[in-house]
């Protein structure tokens, strides 16, 4: 088990990697929800430099517990012919305390995951 220092803790999975093929941008770093709106959403945009489009069923997002990558979350993303553009997301449709954490985009390539920074999320509930 290999680990990824942050921010926010310690990032553990079975295999942590930095792949050059691939980066991770966050919409935004940190986000905040409020009870009552619809639609509070972490989204990241992952690119490959090969320009080669990822399937959804490779990428999940998850919620840092104790630094490690848990509740991991089918995302959803946009959808261009059979493959994605990159873009991925979660949505709260009624959030609640319990959403207010940090989560990572996990990527699992060729038997390996890498995961992507850190977004907060905040709940004001």
């Amino acid at each position: 088990s290999s680990g990824i220092n942050a921010e926010y803790g310690q990032i553990e999975a079975e295999v942590v990697v930095i792949d050059p093929d691939l980066t991770f941008t966050a919409k935004k770093s940190k986000v905040s929800c409020k009870t009552g709106k619809n639609g509070c959403k972490i989204e990241f945009t992952v690119t490959k430099a090969s320009g080669e489009k990822l399937d959804k069923k490779h990428v999940k997002i998850c919620k840092l517990e104790d630094g490690v990558a848990t509740n991991c979350n089918h995302i959803k993303g946009n959808k261009e012919k059979e493959k994605y553009n990159g873009k991925f997301h979660i949505t709260f449709n009624k959030p609640s305390r319990d959403v207010a954490g940090v989560y990572v985009c996990v990527v699992r390539q060729r038997g390996k995951e890498t995961v992507s920074d850190p977004v907060r999320c905040s709940c004001f509930c």
